[in-house]
């Protein structure tokens, strides 16, 4: 069998795509192709490769990316068109434009990106919420929530903090390796 179905839509039929992937988990169209996600076990070691399929042909592909392991949280963003490709994918974010890759810089796996006016956002997997400029790839801001509705913000210098109110009672702050109480900070 295969992972992946195309559907004729005038009928009804399902039409297997040759794909030698175990699973496919994530499927992106855009007018300039299909990106998919899955694992590949075909080598005996479990693989997460992303692929671009040709519109009208999904069976011409072409691998894109692929790392060790099975990382089911991996996402990918096509933005204009698909010519660039927002990837969260073994731990890494990055973009890809051609042959050219910029990493962006995150310590936790992100495992949802989105993309709106130059700023490349994501949801790693404890739920922090990450900005970066989208062009340069640096950092801008981080946003962490908590149970009660709080948050904090981050910029990547972490000399200012902006919280909601009570949020600052979640957070121990240090200051030269020792903790102070938040409510003393200038």
């Amino acid at each position: 069998g295969t992972p992946l179905e195309e559907v004729e839509l005038r009928t009804g039929e399902s039409i297997p795509v040759a794909d030698n992937r175990f699973m496919v988990f994530k499927v992106v169209a855009t007018e300039n192709g299909i990106y998919s996600i899955g694992i590949d076990r075909s080598s005996g070691e479990s693989e997460t490769v992303l692929i671009h399929h040709e519109l009208g042909n999904t069976a011409k592909t072409r691998e894109i990316l692929s790392v060790p392991g099975e990382n089911l949280e991996a996402d990918v963003l096509p933005v204009n068109g698909g010519r660039e490709l927002f990837v969260s994918i073994g731990g890494n974010v990055m973009k890809i434009s051609g042959n050219r890759k910029t990493r962006y810089d995150w310590d936790e796996p992100v495992s949802q990106l989105g993309y709106a006016g130059g700023v490349l956002y994501g949801i790693d997997i404890d739920g922090a919420l990450v900005f970066w400029d989208a062009a340069k790839g640096d950092q801008l801001l981080q946003v962490y929530f908590f149970n009660d509705g709080g948050y904090i913000a981050l910029p990547p210098d972490s000399r200012t903090i902006w919280a909601s109110p009570g949020a600052i009672e979640n957070v121990v702050l240090y200051r030269d390796g020792r903790p102070v109480d938040p409510k003393r900070v200038s």
